[in-house]
């Protein structure tokens, strides 16, 4: 947003979520390129700065994703990725408020992390 400043006050990892009963579910991270064929959930317009993030981390690991779907908030993250068995990055601190059907990980190559 051209007219917005922001000062970075701390950075978070970002980490894959994904249905709890998902095939990669079971392994303790996950490298980036085993999503390449996943249905990918995305940032709407209301988070930008962590969609470039993403778009950002996804370029340089050598993935071109485009949503298929896109996030306004973390119960909308949960819900998309339970019912559509999509997966997505978000900050870690969405951990905090997973349901029993998704599941985190990290990935297991250097981690992006968003700001805060």
């Amino acid at each position: 947003m051209p007219d917005l400043a922001y000062k970075v006050v701390m950075t978070e990892p970002l980490v894959l979520v994904l249905p709890s009963d998902h095939h990669l579910a079971s392994r303790k991270a996950i490298a980036i390129e085993d999503i390449a064929d996943e249905m990918f959930i995305g940032m709407s317009k209301t988070a930008p700065t962590l969609q470039a993030t993403i778009d950002d981390y996804l370029k340089r690991s050598g993935l071109t994703r485009r949503a298929e779907h896109k996030i306004d908030n973390l119960g909308m993250a949960m819900s998309l990725v339970a019912s559509t068995r999509g997966v997505t990055l978000l900050p870690a601190y969405a951990q905090n408020f997973l349901i029993w059907s998704v599941v985190s990980r990290p990935s297991k190559a250097k981690r992006p992390r968003s700001t805060s």
